[in-house]
């Protein structure tokens, strides 16, 4: 009978001492899926939106792809305390609250803040071709978004640049910030 008792009192041991080691994993993996999944979403969305969204949007793009990835197992909350696109600055606090099966209730706190770095930022170049007489007179390759420089004058008939395909044929005398390809055609008076 002796026997019997230590068996049982070490079969219940044994089945406690899993279900802990089980609750202490399955919390430390919950853990890291969240932790992976809000660093992937604040990369993304400070490369995205680096200088170029409003705030409000890139809370709402965060908060919507958040969810998504975080499948919660009970009450979430999200917050920001920074978002500055600007500077390049995100800092997000998940809360997640939820029951496990032995009926405890446990809560994940997880807060992450992202610094936008210069080499995260991969602009890309742009070509901008100015043409005179069908024939290139310049060619420009500059980051999107930054000024393209106006080459000289180059007749004293010139009048300004006109977009290649632009059937208005509007004269621009400064190019400016250039976010894609353009060809630019010499027009005379």
């Amino acid at each position: 009978m002796k026997n019997i008792i230590l068996i049982l009192f070490g079969f219940c041991m044994l089945i406690y001492t899993l279900l802990c080691g089980f609750q202490i994993s399955s919390l430390q993996i919950r853990k890291n899926e969240i932790e992976k999944c809000v660093s992937r979403v604040l990369e993304e969305n400070l490369s995205k939106g680096y200088q170029q969204e409003d705030e409000e949007t890139v809370r709402e793009r965060m908060i919507e792809e958040l969810t998504q990835c975080i499948r919660a197992k009970g009450y979430l909350t999200i917050l920001f305390p920074i978002v500055d696109m600007e500077k390049g600055i995100i800092s997000v606090q998940i809360k997640e609250e939820y029951s496990q099966p032995n009926g405890k209730h446990r809560t994940i706190e997880f807060e992450k803040t992202a610094l936008v770095e210069r080499t995260m930022i991969e602009k890309e170049s742009v070509t901008i071709t100015f043409l005179v007489d069908e024939e290139v007179y310049k060619e420009y390759c500059v980051k999107k978004g930054e000024v393209c420089p106006n080459p000289k004058v180059p007749s004293r008939t010139f009048a300004g640049w006109v977009e290649y395909g632009d059937s208005s044929n509007q004269l621009i005398q400064n190019i400016g910030n250039v976010w894609e390809d353009k060809v630019y055609v010499a027009m005379a008076n």
